[in-house]
């Protein structure tokens, strides 16, 4: 039990409820008024303790701080570029898995591309730190549209060709287009007929990994990739790839094969490749027969122009193809139906060859590019087309991005892709070229008459055309047939 205490004094305007006083002693814990022992409610004393725990009561808990889940930091300098290279390999070999298993090239093929890129990025490892490059700059990567095809013509230098490691800063990083072209490459080496033009088709129908490759990346590898070279990945996701770009850049690679190692690619094996556009554009035979004998006239060899200062796009090997293929057509099938050079009892009606042509286009599936809106184009578009627009805008964030303009454009971690586009097996392609064919050809009313030494005298008149607008309809559709297929633009295919 505890002692009685000292008299002390209540507090102001405290006192004894049952006599009035205003002293009071404490015992066992309790108030009492000094006067007559009267208990005081309301009071409870406790034990007070150690110096730390005054004012406490009760258990003392302690709440455990919230770890904070640490970011990882982008890389930077040759760290950084090495991470790119680490992704760009990781793609390539997305690439060749593809062309593999799903379009059926040999093995081979990875063995012959794993070389190509091996010596494409071997002076990279003797490359030193430079401490006064900027982390944040590259020159390499651009998302701008390239100038009018008619007008790119390449000047090759043995600057831009190198890949010394003496450039040190200035060593040149390879593209994303570039795993296109070493695939492209990697045929070429092996005599496979392909064209630019397939690979081109298999980008933009979805179905070779390259629109949105980046968001197949490991996510480690994404979050320390620097922030200028993940734009760079993402890019062929906001903007379309462009025919004129592909070829250039296959261009750039054979020159720069050729002045670093020595390494000289083989000519196209351009009969294969005649009769694929042939097929792809439903003509008939003779004009391979004649495009062949162009080329043997004109002494052609189908390879890249390494030596040439200046390289114009007929120079391109495969530019060349088309073109002879189009004079061969209108020398053997001319358009206003003068004297052909095929008299086989049989005439070719364009009318005809176009129109069946017509039913058998696919749809269109090139996707707009964010880059070619322009204000007024952005303010005029529609609800579905103003949210695809700012998703693809979203899809450029990086999430360690502080930019307060960012907040309003949240990051998307994988956006929305349309489907593949199935392809066209080759029994229907045949099928088509068969209907087309069989509706344009006509069994010739003079097919029984002679040819006169007067007649043969004459010789062929071959109609030229210098404006897009003195093409008729089926004319028209022939060069935009073989403008797609080579991936050029109508008014650059021969006239």
């Amino acid at each position: 039990m505890a002692e009685r205490t000292e008299t002390r004094k209540l507090p102001r305007g405290e006192r004894c409820t049952q006599c009035g006083d205003r002293r009071y002693y404490l015992e066992n814990g309790l108030r009492f008024c000094a006067s007559n022992g009267h208990e005081i409610e309301g009071f409870v004393q406790f034990d007070i303790g150690e110096e730390e725990d005054s004012g406490k009561m009760g258990m003392v808990t302690r709440k455990e701080k919230e770890r904070k889940e640490r970011e990882r930091k982008h890389l930077t300098g040759l760290a950084g570029k090495s991470l790119f290279l680490e992704a760009l390999q990781l793609i390539l070999r997305y690439q060749l898995s593809w062309m593999i298993h799903e379009k059926g090239f040999r093995d081979e093929l990875e063995t012959v591309v794993r070389d190509l890129w091996d010596l494409r990025i071997r002076a990279f490892s003797s490359l030193v730190p430079d401490e006064t490059e900027a982390p944040d700059t590259l020159e390499v990567f651009s998302s701008q549209p390239l100038p009018d095809e008619g007008e790119v013509v390449v000047k090759s230098s043995a600057t831009n060709r190198s890949w010394d490691a003496d450039r040190g800063s200035n060593w040149p990083m390879p593209k994303m287009s570039d795993t296109l072209g070493l695939c492209y490459l990697g045929c070429l080496l092996l005599r496979i007929p392909i064209r630019i033009g397939e690979i081109f088709q298999w980008v933009t129908s979805n179905n070779m990994p390259y629109n949105r490759v980046y968001f197949s990346l490991p996510q480690e590898m994404k979050d320390r990739m620097p922030s200028f070279f993940t734009q760079a990945l993402k890019l062929p996701f906001q903007t379309p790839l462009v025919g004129g770009e592909l070829h250039q850049t296959i261009l750039h690679l054979v020159m720069s094969f050729s002045f670093n190692y020595e390494l000289i690619f083989p000519a196209l094996s351009y009969v294969p490749i005649f009769v694929q556009l042939a097929r792809n554009l439903s003509l008939p035979a003779e004009v391979i027969h004649g495009a062949k004998e162009l080329s043997s006239a004109l002494s052609c060899t189908f390879q890249y122009p390494i030596r040439k200062q200046r390289v114009f796009p007929i120079d391109h090997p495969e530019i060349l193809l088309i073109s002879l293929l189009i004079i061969s057509t209108k020398l053997c099938f001319p358009f206003d139906g003068s004297r052909p050079l095929v008299t086989d009892g049989y005439t070719f009606d364009w009318e005809r060859w176009s129109q069946a042509r017509a039913k058998q286009e696919p749809p269109n599936h090139e996707k707009h590019s964010m880059t070619e809106y322009s204000a007024q184009e952005i303010v005029s578009l529609d609800d579905e087309e103003l949210d695809q627009f700012f998703s693809q805008l979203a899809s450029l964030n990086d999430s360690k991005i502080k930019n307060p303009v960012t907040r309003f454009f949240p990051v998307e971690n994988v956006p929305e892709l349309e489907p593949p586009v199935p392809e066209i097996v080759p029994q229907e392609l045949d099928a088509g070229v068969k209907q087309v064919l069989s509706e344009a050809i006509q069994k010739s009313s003079g097919s029984g008459e002679e040819t006169t030494n007067e007649d043969a005298d004459l010789g062929v008149n071959y109609e030229a055309f210098n404006h897009l607008e003195d093409l008729n309809a089926p004319g028209k559709t022939l060069y935009e047939a073989a403008g797609k297929n080579e991936l050029y633009s109508i008014h650059k295919t021969t006239h």
